[in-house]
């Protein structure tokens, strides 16, 4: 039993009402020499972790970019995007053509103030959160 328990240590009973005693004896352990200790890499020695690189070779030269940052274009959220050209098809000897202008025209009028109001609502959200502990 353990200490507190009201149970005499070394007997013990059972769901079965039998009862047993028993006695046992111990050292402290064996202090293990560093060297005897197995490391990963010593079990492991092709894992990624253990890979043995070297140095580096210092005699490519790389070629330095000559171009300026003005070649990045800046992008504007006010600007207006591009509709697809119409859909041509042809049925039954007779041409058709699908054009897309009305669901842009519709798109930008209404899709995308929504889609910006949500954009916004969520970095709020984002903000807002970071103030929470």
């Amino acid at each position: 039993g353990t200490a507190g328990s009201g149970v005499p240590a070394g007997t013990g009973t059972t769901s079965s009402n039998t009862t047993g005693s028993g006695s046992a004896t111990g050292s402290g352990g064996t202090t293990l020499d560093p060297s005897q200790i197995k490391t990963d890499c010593d079990k492991y020695p092709s894992s990624i972790g253990c890979s043995q690189y070297g140095e580096p070779n210092n005699s490519v030269t790389l070629a330095k970019s000559t171009d300026s940052l003005n070649a990045v274009q800046n992008v504007a959220f006010a600007s207006s995007a591009s509709c697809p050209a119409p859909l041509a098809f042809t049925v039954m000897d007779k041409a058709y053509s699908l054009s897309f202008q009305p669901l842009c025209d519709n798109s930008e009028r209404y899709i995308k103030p929504v889609i910006l109001v949500l954009a916004a609502a969520m970095a709020a959200w984002v903000f807002v959160g970071g103030f929470r502990v």
